[in-house]
């Protein structure tokens, strides 16, 4: 069931991404959430629109929380923007059929950036086209954990993009992402198996957008990135604490 709704996806995101219909994606996305029983609550709102501080205006880098590749669909659906994404190369080999159609949506439709997990050369030619879309005014989407975790607050943030992001003086776009079940996908679980798992019972996703954070704020890139990092793990403590999770 999850493979048809993902793939019936897929086929209808490509065809609106190709004609530039973001608002009809905005509506698939909404649909596939249904279909798949996680009702996306949405807390706070974008700033990414608005125009930027100062002279050499760029777009806003996303960062946020990683938990499974449903969080793209969330936060494709919660920006209203064709928002590429730093991937790793290998997902077309995650789930038969369904990775090479993921792997060509995102590569060849949505603008999305390869990565080899652990390797400094690939790290370092994805930060050079993050430099080069945020320059371009194309918002980019990076999960700074490097992997997704099972449930449970964010892990430490790889900072590579974030100075990126200051270098080039991008602001961020924090987003914290929260599921009332264990969604995330341990690094040892049979991808298939696991997003069955995830969708046998009706769930909620809290998306929260927080302020825009501006690296002329910020004394170094260090303070910068840290800044970023701990406002998500503050919006994921508060989101937490709410639905009685702390």
């Amino acid at each position: 069931y999850v493979v048809v709704v993902l793939l019936m996806t897929s086929a209808r995101l490509m065809v609106l991404a190709v004609l530039g219909r973001v608002d009809g994606m905005h509506s698939v996305a909404l649909s596939t959430m249904f279909w798949l029983g996680i009702q996306v609550k949405v807390e706070g709102a974008s700033e990414s629109d608005l125009t930027p501080r100062g002279s050499g205006a760029t777009a806003a880098l996303w960062i946020s929380n990683h938990f499974t590749l449903f969080d793209y669909t969330v936060l494709h659906m919660v920006s209203r923007q064709i928002l590429a994404c730093l991937v790793k190369h290998d997902i077309s080999g995650e789930v038969p059929v369904l990775g090479p159609i993921a792997s060509t949506f995102l590569f060849d439709f949505m603008g999305c950036v390869p990565y080899v997990r652990g390797s400094k050369g690939s790290g370092q030619e994805a930060r050079q086209v993050i430099a080069r879309q945020l320059k371009q005014h194309n918002p980019i989407l990076v999960f700074p954990e490097g992997t997704g975790t099972e449930c449970g607050p964010p892990l430490p943030f790889r900072r590579g993009a974030l100075v990126c992001a200051y270098e080039v003086n991008a602001p961020v776009q924090p987003c914290t992402l929260w599921y009332s079940e264990p969604i995330g996908l341990a690094p040892e679980s049979p991808t298939l198996a696991q997003l069955s798992e995830m969708v046998r019972r009706p769930m909620q996703c809290v998306a929260r957008l927080g302020p825009l954070i501006w690296p002329a704020d910020f004394e170094d890139a260090n303070a910068f990135a840290a800044a970023v990092e701990d406002r998500v793990r503050r919006d994921f403590d508060e989101i937490s604490r709410a639905a009685g999770c702390l």
